[in-house]
């Protein structure tokens, strides 16, 4: 624990970047409540400030667009028109050849041919690619006469262009999120606010020593170390529960249950194997179609994936494997 007559400062660098932005908030309230002037801190607080202004800036910011409505809208239309006109000139290439539809249609086969998948394509590599079928099939334009496809290519481009405005307006939207946001990535603002700390620290606690007769200055210093500690134990916390998510899988296999129908013949080392795949090459018994009872795919009883207790070949047997018995990582 840190001295009360000392800030022993905490960075927060195991905090999430919400739990680190409240973190310094509540160093700056203290530190702005005491007075900056006095403790000598005025332009690294307000560097503070402003870095963690811009932090809570980005913790906060929209992820999406107001305009992903309607650019899925006139997507799912551009796809289904782009695919009708392809579609009417396969099938009439594929007419009688004493059709008339069939001279127009395979005019424009080879021409729309390279165009088939277009629809699966990425949003904008779609528009120029859908820009360069229309372009390409009206060069020929008796045969889309013939196949009544001039509209549709007409609509097909209106529908591209309308495209291209939506998309054009999320990448302003996004240009102005940079803009405000900035482009310092967040782990270097958030070293910045440290080092911001660590000098405040020197400074109040060399204001503690010249300033000794200033009773706020102490009391400043229990209140700082306390956030400190406070977020000390979050941090810790989020930590236990991290490792506690990767242990435990497996803890109590070594005598599962037989399988249903399973035979009792000894395995390699002992135990009894059961069920359509039971058993286990040194372990306890193991029971059911893929073993031990009510375990995982490979362990013990209730032990998880790769889980079971006591050291069998790989996976199972019984006494924890570095996966299983719940240890730490």
């Amino acid at each position: 624990m840190p001295s009360t007559t000392t800030f022993n400062p905490y960075s927060g660098s195991l905090l999430t970047t919400g739990s680190f932005i409240e973190l310094h908030r509540r160093n700056s309230q203290l530190i702005t409540a005491t007075g900056a002037a006095k403790l000598r801190v005025t332009d690294q607080l307000a560097s503070y400030d402003a870095i963690l202004a811009q932090l809570s800036l980005r913790v906060n910011a929209a992820k999406g667009y107001e305009e992903t409505p309607e650019v899925a809208r006139l997507d799912s239309e551009r796809d289904a028109t782009q695919k009708f006109a392809y579609w009417v000139i396969m099938y009439a290439s594929d007419l009688p050849r004493t059709s008339a539809l069939y001279a127009a249609g395979n005019e424009l086969r080879v021409v729309a041919k390279p165009y088939k998948s277009i629809a699966h394509h990425e949003l904008t590599r779609q528009s120029t690619e859908t820009a360069g079928f229309i372009r390409d099939l009206r060069l020929h334009p008796e045969a889309l006469t013939t196949l009544n496809l001039t509209g549709v290519l007409g609509e097909l481009e209106n529908i591209n262009n309308q495209l291209a405005i939506q998309i054009g307006l999320r990448e302003i939207t996004l240009g102005e999120r940079v803009t405000a946001l900035g482009s310092t990535p967040t782990n270097e603002l958030r070293k910045r606010v440290t080092a911001l700390l660590d000098e405040m620290a020197l400074r109040i606690n060399a204001s503690a020593v010249y300033l000794n007769d200033d009773a706020t200055i102490p009391k400043l210093i229990s209140d700082l170390n306390g956030v400190a500690n406070h977020y000390r134990l979050i941090a810790s916390q989020h930590t236990s529960n991290a490792g506690a998510d990767t242990g435990n899988s497996g803890n109590s296999g070594a005598n599962g249950q037989n399988g249903s129908n399973g035979t009792t013949e000894p395995g390699s080392q002992g135990g009894s194997t059961g069920g359509d795949n039971g058993g286990s090459s040194q372990g306890g018994s193991t029971g059911g179609d893929n073993g031990g009872s009510t375990g995982g795919n490979n362990g013990g009883s209730t032990g998880g994936d790769n889980g079971g207790s006591s050291g069998g070949d790989d996976n199972g047997g019984g006494g924890g494997s570095d996966w299983g018995n719940g240890s730490d990582e």
